[in-house]
């Protein structure tokens, strides 16, 4: 038996495999492969990191969850507990393990903490990892925590061959590294390149179609979810607040109907930079052969950053926003909102949430044109 451990990176597509393979387990099951289920709604093995790190490194989404680190390492334990009996029921040839949090969460010492326990599952575990070129990544990373936070992450080179090399010291076989580029996965995405690599026997790749939509949001919207947060929720970080998922979710509606370009974009001289400073993307080339079309080799410099690390970027440093575009989401948002969604002319507007009380919103929209979005 083997054991495909898929570690990431995070923003490389892990939600829609984790998705896709949760949905087809019983016919993966069928195939003779086990992506284990452990439990309603949840479709990664995230839990599974308790079982290694300290308290303090386990993921705030995992604490949420189970209510606090102490149950958190019990449902772990429950967790490997329940993957040895689907071993022992379906008796698959392979074993499919996915979570991004064993890709950074971890260090050496966890990482052979994990390699110890997942022994005891019998078979040979191979770790994989996609990854993705550092200034769309650093993006990646922005935009998702203007989701929970009102402090943006701030930029650095992204680091990948410690977690690399930590990795095959502790379980032995060398990673296997896919460069994180979705326009050559073809319409399948990540799913399709992740079956067709690692799982061949199993054909039915229409069952693995990942049914959700998680979409990212524009920068102009990352900008107005920010700064209604910091009104708030100021000081939650990491942490979901139902004011602000539901603004984002009116955001993607108009987001995505807008005829301008919904992508969000970094500073161009930052992008740069952040690409220039990860010189571990130069090592990634000429020792394991992976190389990104957007990188330029000759251009790395581990001072190119230092010239951003004066002050503390704000949101609206960090991305690039378009003024006009910025403004009329702004206001369809609230049209949307306030239940006048009637009156907005393009694009029509979708009957939606309507919970944000009349009085914060209408605040948030004088304190926007005031040009108090600093976030």
């Amino acid at each position: 038996m083997k054991i495909l451990l898929h570690m990431g990176q995070g923003k490389t597509g892990t939600t829609a495999l984790q998705n896709g393979l949760h949905d087809a387990a019983a016919d993966l099951a069928k195939a003779g492969i086990l992506y284990p289920v452990l439990g309603r709604r949840m479709t990664a093995h995230h839990v599974l990191m308790a079982l290694c790190v300290e308290d303090g490194a386990i993921w705030h989404n995992v604490l949420r969850r189970y209510g606090g680190a102490q149950k958190a390492r019990a449902a772990a334990e429950a967790a490997l507990d329940e993957i040895r009996a689907q071993i022992t029921t379906f008796k698959p040839h392979t074993v499919v393990l996915s979570s991004e949090a064993f890709f950074y969460a971890l260090d050496a010492a966890a990482r052979t903490k994990l390699a110890g326990r997942l022994a005891q599952l019998g078979g040979t575990v191979q770790p994989i990892a996609y990854i993705r070129a550092p200034a769309g990544l650093y993006l990646a990373r922005v935009q998702e925590k203007a989701l929970v936070s009102v402090n943006p992450i701030q930029p650095a080179a992204q680091m990948l061959r410690s977690p690399i090399e930590q990795t095959e010291t502790a379980f032995g076989p060398k990673m296997a590294l896919i460069p994180y580029q979705a326009s050559t996965f073809g319409r399948g995405g990540i799913v399709s390149d992740f079956v067709t690599r690692f799982l061949p026997e199993f054909s039915r790749l229409d069952m693995l179609a990942d049914k959700r939509v998680n979409t990212s949001v524009s920068g102009e919207a990352s900008m107005t979810i920010a700064a209604l947060r910091s009104m708030v929720a100021p000081n939650l970080d990491w942490t979901p607040h139902p004011v602000t998922t539901q603004l984002a979710q009116v955001l993607r509606r108009i987001d995505s109907a807008l005829p301008e370009g919904r992508k969000a974009v970094l500073d161009p001289a930052l992008c740069r930079a952040v690409t220039q400073s990860s010189t571990d993307y130069l090592w990634l080339r000429d020792a394991r052969g992976v190389q990104f079309d957007e990188i330029d080799y000759e251009d790395f410099d581990q001072k190119a950053l230092d010239g951003f690390a004066a002050t503390t970027l704000r949101l609206r440093d960090i991305l690039t926003i378009d003024p006009a575009r910025h403004e009329r989401l702004l206001m369809m948002a609230l049209a949307e909102t306030l239940g006048q969604g009637q009156r907005a002319k393009q694009p029509e507007a979708v009957p939606g949430p309507r919970k944000i009380p009349r009085r914060s919103a209408f605040s948030f929209a004088k304190s926007v044109l005031r040009g108090s979005l600093s976030k």
